[in-house]
């Protein structure tokens, strides 16, 4: 069946519930004017205009679109926030022992299920977590029908950019399509809770814009009290409170997530994709594998895995990919242009930082770092720099944006962080071994390294990176 026809299945339950009662309340002239276009044309001609424009997401080093239908699978997540969650500090610490438990165990809910039963939603998320892919595939369900909604998908930075109000840019959405009176219809399934109101990327909209738009979701929901709404944001990127809303954050990948997302990947091509499976499953891929739990990077592993048919030897190539990935990358993609929270601190600067952090708590054996802890010594770093100025680098500000714009440092419980990977705070650490100490002393401290297990993976990093520095 093609998506017109699809749209066309999808719509006949509007029309057959309330749709011929609204023709009926209008005034003579509008009822006449709306009667002469095919009113269940105009809805499905919309929703084939929305599932063309959602049906498909860019990846990074891909030229074509990959089907979200074809690739998406079960999301998950988290019924309690982490950055609201409290644990002991000193446990915590305690897990380096064994790398496995350093990933936190949290009670994990099917996203779609909650997001059928909570009428408003915040869904928070860590940078590449598939907050936008979500809400393309809820969108895409509401358009064959499979939710009884009429989906409105909104950039939120296109939306602020357009400077209109949200209803009439919900309007205007509708009108493009041949409605014959779309501020009536718009108005009808507003009010009467037909609507799913899909909001996309608070943490893109800039700071300027960003209280107008957030006023005016807060206003929007009260004047229409029965529709059902989800708004995304980056964890970290906006300190505002939704009264109303339900938070909700969107899970890591599990293992059976990581291995379906793989499946799909590669649905016509078993071999590669029994192979790849193979290789991740080795004990010198843990550090891939913690990598495969965040959607991008997953993605990331695929495309090259798919070009070369293996993992590089160089292992620390694919880390700079994935950290290349979340510091520009990933954004420059999209054509996103954050707001420059860190003043004069250049993407080297920022590189530098995640070093230090990484190094210093690494030779201590510390993964889990206390806020105020963090704030000191980013405040202490940037004390030493030959440019430094207090009003421009403030120790927590550069905190919130290094977990909001890049997700290297993620806010695990209250008061509580760490590297979003262990193999992240591996990389940064090799990093700053190799360019800030001696090749000479380097030999002689991996040598030194080489019985301790827990730096196993750094002296495999810095060694490489020796080869070609």
């Amino acid at each position: 069946m093609s998506i017109d026809n699809i749209a066309i299945a999808g719509t006949k339950w509007l029309w057959e519930k309330y749709g011929k009662d609204l023709v009926d309340k209008m005034a003579l002239g509008i009822k006449q004017s709306w009667e002469k276009v095919n009113w269940t044309d105009a809805e499905s001609k919309y929703r084939t205009r929305l599932f063309e424009q959602h049906s498909t997401a860019k990846l990074l080093g891909r030229p074509k679109p990959l089907s979200i239908a074809e690739l998406f699978t079960d999301v998950f997540v988290l019924d309690k926030m982490t950055a609201f969650t409290y644990y002991d500090l000193n446990e915590l610490q305690s897990r380096h022992l064994e790398r496995e438990k350093l990933r936190l165990n949290l009670n994990r809910r099917n996203a779609l299920e909650v997001i059928l039963d909570e009428k408003l939603l915040y869904i928070l998320g860590k940078p590449g977590s598939g907050k936008t892919t979500l809400l393309k595939h809820i969108a895409l369900q509401a358009c064959v029908g499979k939710i009884n909604k009429t989906p409105i998908f909104i950039s939120l930075q296109e939306w602020a950019n357009s400077e209109l109000e949200l209803f009439a840019y919900i309007v205007q959405q509708f009108d493009i399509c041949g409605f014959p009176n779309a501020e009536l219809f718009v108005k009808s399934i507003l009010t009467r809770g037909m609507a799913i109101l899909l909001l996309d990327a608070l943490d893109e909209v800039n700071q300027k814009q960003r209280n107008e738009i957030i006023r005016e979701i807060k206003q929007f929901t009260q004047r229409y009290p029965e529709i059902h709404v989800c708004l995304t944001c980056r964890i970290a990127a906006v300190d505002i409170d939704f009264d109303q809303f339900v938070y909700l954050e969107i899970a890591e990948f599990d293992e059976i997530q990581i291995e379906k997302f793989i499946h799909r990947w590669y649905e016509d091509k078993k071999a590669i994709r029994a192979k790849m499976l193979f290789e991740l499953a080795k004990d010198e891929n843990t550090g891939l594998r913690e990598l495969a739990q965040t959607p991008l990077l997953l993605a990331l592993l695929c495309l090259v895995f798919e070009e070369i048919g293996f993992f590089p030897n160089r292992r620390v190539d694919l880390y700079k990919e994935a950290a290349d990935a979340l510091l520009k990358k990933w954004d420059a993609s999209r054509g996103v242009e954050r707001d420059s929270i860190y003043h004069d601190l250049s993407l080297i600067s920022k590189k530098q930082l995640l070093m230090h952090i990484a190094h210093k708590y690494f030779e201590k054996g510390v993964y889990f770092i206390s806020e105020d802890e963090l704030i000191r010594e980013i405040n202490v770093y940037f004390s030493k720099l030959s440019n430094y100025n207090p009003e421009t680098l403030d120790g927590e500000i550069v905190l919130r944006a290094l977990e909001s714009q890049h997700g290297f440092l993620v806010k695990r419980g209250r008061g509580i962080y760490s590297f979003l990977h262990l193999t992240f705070q591996e990389y940064f650490t090799a990093l700053y071994m190799i360019e800030n100490i001696s090749s000479d002393s380097m030999a002689n401290l991996l040598k030194k390294r080489l019985n301790d297990k827990r730096w196993d993976e750094i002296v495999l990093m810095a060694t490489s990176l020796l080869q070609t520095k």
